[in-house]
Order: C-alpha cells, then structure tokens, then sequence
C-alpha cells in the first residue's frame, strides 16, 4: 500500500513499541524490517517457530539438568509442552488466500496446517460452513482456524487511521497517545 510507504520500518517499529509499551504480554520483534526485503508470512512464522523452539528446549534441558528416574512421567509431560505460534489476521486476509497466486499453496500449508491461524470475524466477512467449504485449504485446515467475532464492532485499521491523518482529521482515542505524538513528532501519513 502506497500509505505505507510513508513511514519507514524504523518509524514503524518505533510506534509498534510505544502502542504496547503498556502491556505486559505483548511485544515488538525488529525482525521483518531486519531483513533486506519483505518477508513472506509464512517464511517469518517458521522463523519464529524454530527460534522458540530451540529457545524452549533449551531452558528446559538447563532447568532439568538432574533428572532421576522418578520424574519420568513429569518429564514426559513437559516435553510435550510447545508453545502453540499461531498467525493472527481477519477474515478478509484469510479470504485472500482463495486468490489465485496471492499465496504460495505451500505456505498456507505451512501457515494453515502447522501452526494455524486465530482470525477476527470482519461483518461481511464471517466463517461459516458454506466459507469453510468453498475452498480445499480450508476444509482441510478448519480445525486449525480459530475464529472468533469481537464483542464489540471495531472497524479500526491501520489504513483507516493513515487516511484520517492525510485528511488532517483527529485520530484521538483511536490509537495511544504516545503513537499519536510520534505521527505528529515525524509528520508521518501528512
């Protein structure tokens, strides 16, 4: 998207850390915009992945590094522990996949099938039977889409908030504050 350009990744990166500076269970990789060129979704999911894998093992091997055989079955247990990486998107994104030579069939495999994908339930846009059937991928894969329709209709986007800043419209309360004065700070989207 052309809005996009208007911001570099590390002005991107920047408000990404600001808008969740306040939470204490998410958080801000400068991994895509590391690299030399975009990154396709399913190639940065299996990066992530082997990355917590590695890192979880590990932590486990060091935690348990006395092991007697009484802690066979406890062992056993924790092994099968994994996190559980899964990409989050709304349906329109999911629904964009049915486009023919938008997405590789083998990373929506990879995407679909290993990890699975958590999708916000758009209006217009809800997971229903006949969506789930009107694509092989999909049928496939079901048991690993989880969706879910927000309690509260939220029609937010990033592109939304772009388009108000070009038309010098208020973007008060609809992104943090900090996020806010930073597009003011570096006259981003004007």
């Amino acid at each position: 998207k052309q809005s996009l350009q208007a911001a570099d990744s590390k002005h991107r990166i920047a408000m990404a850390r600001l808008g969740t500076q306040s939470s204490g269970w998410l958080g801000v990789s400068d991994f895509e915009v590391s690299l030399d060129k975009w990154t396709r979704v399913a190639v940065v999911l299996e990066a992530y992945g082997k990355a917590l894998d590695y890192y979880y093992q590990n932590e486990y091997e060091q935690d348990d590094g006395d092991v007697d055989n009484d802690n066979d079955q406890e062992m056993k247990q924790q092994d099968e522990k994994k996190i559980a990486l899964k990409f989050l998107g709304g349906s329109d994104l999911l629904k964009s996949m049915k486009t023919p030579n938008l997405w590789r069939q083998d990373h929506q495999q990879l995407i679909l099938g290993h990890y699975g994908m958590v999708v916000v339930e758009r209006d217009g846009s809800e997971l229903t039977d006949e969506f789930y059937e009107s694509y092989d991928m999909f049928t496939k894969y079901r048991d690993h889409i989880h969706a879910f329709k927000p309690s509260v209709e939220n029609t937010i986007s990033s592109s939304v908030v772009r388009s108000l800043i070009k038309k010098k419209q208020s973007i008060k309360y609809l992104t943090p504050d900090p996020v806010i004065e930073y597009i003011e700070k570096n006259q981003l989207y004007q």
